[in-house]
């Protein structure tokens, strides 16, 4: 399925939205989900996972590594709601990222991007996915993994908390600098989880972004130049309800 899209995403690294995608179309079962995409993480040799804390092999890899993956692991999640062990997955993946690069010692600005959204998918899939013992154990872990992350570093303002950012380039000083200007200020810490998924309660059981709908925004993505959202704060919102 991979090819040329003509986008940053689409060009350069397409897999986990790809085969996201096909696990939501029913093409790869659930059950198949974990193995597929573990299989695309470990296809780039070397010893290295296709995304993971490899910092220094290029800007582009850094810049996306950093500051485009944890929005694209967000969009997968959104394809990804009710594929319980697909989700599981993805959330674990997510984790092991982030954890590399702490164990790296990379800057806070420059991991928070993926921290934030490990906490929104690990704590939307417990929202959303049937209860199950090991899934909702690895989420719970998850999210106070990357909870406690959040909250060492000081913590971040609310309007943060809730519109963690689609896209921050570590090399580009102007957009660093937007998302610096984003962390100043007040700053509060991540509650625990029953009162952290409280903020994000909306009305329904069904998401308002359908499955056709996070499909176009999943091509989106891969195709397009920008694909920055216009409320990242509606997203995580709609995260925690199933599809229609």
């Amino acid at each position: 399925m991979s090819g040329r899209y003509g986008g940053f995403i689409g060009d350069y690294i397409p897999g986990l939205l790809e085969i996201s995608m096909l696990i939501a179309s029913g093409r790869i079962t659930d059950a198949e989900g974990p193995r597929r995409l573990e299989e695309w993480q470990e296809r780039s040799g070397y010893g290295m996972r296709t995304i993971g804390p490899y910092f220094g092999l290029s800007r582009d890899y850094d810049s996306f590594v950093l500051g485009v993956a944890p929005f694209v692991y967000g969009m997968a999640g959104m394809l990804l709601r009710g594929c319980s062990q697909s989700y599981q997955w993805l959330t674990m993946d997510l984790q092991s990222i982030v954890a590399g690069e702490q164990k790296r010692e990379i800057a806070d600005f420059a991991v928070l991007p993926g921290a934030l959204w490990l906490i929104h998918i690990s704590a939307s899939g417990l929202c959303v996915l049937p209860s199950k013992s090991r899934v909702d154990g690895d989420l719970k872990s998850a999210f106070e993994f990357a909870r406690a992350l959040v909250n060492g570093y000081g913590g971040v303002p609310d309007d943060v908390l809730d519109s963690p950012p689609d896209y921050v380039d570590v090399h580009d000083e102007n957009v660093t600098e937007e998302w610096l200007e984003r962390l100043q200020g007040e700053r509060a810490m991540v509650p625990e989880l029953e009162e952290f998924n409280l903020r994000y309660s909306v009305d329904g059981e069904y998401s308002g972004i359908g499955m056709e709908d996070a499909m176009r925004d999943s091509m989106k993505m891969l195709m397009a130049a920008d694909w920055r959202r216009e409320s990242v704060y509606q997203f995580v919102s709609e995260l925690r309800k199933l599809p229609r």
